[in-house]
């Protein structure tokens, strides 16, 4: 995804220069579980600040990503949830997320940035895999940061509790990858991470959570502004899956 990489950052820092100093420019990257959304997201961060630096000869970064993983309720919330089981079976589905929270962030993000001798620092939560949970404040946003990239399955829905936040984005970018590859990927990602204790778990868990949250997303989601193209690792190998 090198070319997409490069050509996107390119065109957001051109776009960045047609808005006023006051707002920031607010990106959408979605993708089905293991589409390659957080490392075509992370690539474009880091690739936007190389460049930027090298034009403006500056040493502050002006683009940040940050991870929709932190508005996962925490399980002391799915504690409460009518069906708790369902809740921790599906951890990952919209209805696991914050939405109050995730719109909360993108409305503040959306407002003209102060950057006086009291600049406006606006936090986000970020997940810590080791407690599964999230925790709260842990990512700053600078007023320095005008690019921001927002990665995550449920950036740009259009269903109820997601369409506000949604439509406050300025681009939606999906990292498309066929529900066999990214079913593949996600099955080798569990049993590689233990998130499932063996294959048989990793499957029961990817056909019964992660590609129905994917179905999910690609049926209700808001029309991409733009779409990427998901490149295969040749590092993994693959599995006999199924058609």
């Amino acid at each position: 995804m090198d070319a997409a990489v490069a050509d996107g950052a390119a065109y957001l820092l051109d776009r960045l220069t047609r808005l006023p100093d006051d707002q920031r420019l607010l990106v959408g990257c979605c993708g089905r579980p293991a589409s390659g959304k957080t490392t075509f997201a992370l690539l474009l961060t880091k690739t936007i600040n190389r460049l930027y630096r090298a034009q403006q000869q500056q040493r502050s970064d002006i683009a940040i990503c940050i991870p929709q993983d932190g508005f996962h309720h925490t399980r002391a919330m799915l504690d409460t949830f009518p069906d708790v089981k369902e809740a921790y079976d599906r951890r990952g589905a919209a209805f696991t997320f914050d939405d109050v929270g995730y719109y909360n962030l993108v409305s503040q993000l959306r407002q003209p940035i102060h950057a006086g001798p009291r600049p406006t620092i606006i936090t986000a939560p970020s997940f810590e895999h080791a407690i599964k949970d999230p925790v709260p404040d842990s990512i700053i946003i600078l007023p320095t940061a005008r690019i921001v990239i927002l990665e995550g399955l449920y950036t740009f829905l259009a269903t109820d509790g997601w369409k506000k936040s949604s439509e406050l984005l300025d681009e939606r970018w999906f990292v498309d990858a066929d529900a066999k590859t990214a079913t593949t990927r996600i099955v080798l990602r569990h049993v590689a991470t233990g998130v499932a204790k063996d294959m048989d778990e990793a499957i029961w868990r990817a056909a019964n959570n992660d590609m129905p949250n994917g179905d999910f997303l690609t049926a209700n989601m808001m029309t991409p502004t733009r779409i990427i193209k998901s490149v295969d690792d040749p590092s993994l190998s693959t599995l006999p899956l199924g058609d």
